[in-house]
């Protein structure tokens, strides 16, 4: 079997492909506890490579945040971001695509145990709840060919625990985010009414 990749499809009834997730998972995982940065971009789906004449998209103009402890993901995870994805209204285009991040936080303000799934587990899990997401947004084929995507979804990671800090953090070391970018943090009622 071919190794998987950050961008290879999962199959949950691989093993294998499980196994190398998770191994790839706790990796990034232990690398980012141990920099000073305070958030970090683990995965970025789809994966399009872009061409040689094909110029870098530009930062999007809204960005969806699910910010969750994820334990796990659940169906409610994917109703609060499809609702949000489909109230925008903006025509996908390169300068108006739907990009939302799927954050996980090591410290968390009001959960303070990482049981019953690990860190990486959860990205997994994530990276599951992600190609969902992109399975319900299909990029056409001409958008494909000119290097871009309808929706883009990142699975993020941060040290922070306040939502304040995490806007600071993803607006100060998120690459693919500028200073134009509005974040939209999307919240359940649990987090609304604890």
């Amino acid at each position: 079997m071919a190794t998987p990749t950050s961008t290879t499809p999962i199959n949950p009834s691989n093993p294998e492909m499980r196994s190398h997730l998770l191994s790839h998972y706790s990796t990034l995982l232990s690398t980012f506890s141990t920099s000073p940065s305070k958030f970090k971009i683990l995965t970025s789906l789809p994966h399009i490579s872009p061409t040689s004449t094909t110029p870098p998209p530009p930062p999007p103009k809204t960005l969806y945040v699910l910010d969750s402890s994820f334990n796990p993901p659940t169906l409610a995870h994917l109703h609060i971001a499809r609702t949000a994805l489909l109230q925008d209204n903006l025509p996908p285009s390169p300068t108006t695509r739907k990009h939302i991040l799927l954050l996980l936080a090591t410290t968390n303000a009001d959960k303070k145990d990482p049981t019953p799934a690990s860190f990486p587990q959860r990205l997994c899990m994530l990276r599951l709840l992600a190609e969902e997401l992109i399975s319900e947004f299909p990029s056409k084929p001409s958008e494909q060919a000119a290097g871009s995507a309808r929706l883009t979804v990142d699975i993020g990671v941060t040290k922070q625990p306040y939502f304040i800090d995490k806007s600071i953090s993803i607006l100060e070391e998120g690459a693919s985010y500028n200073q134009d970018t509005e974040q939209v943090h999307l919240l359940g009622y649990d987090t609304l009414v604890p």
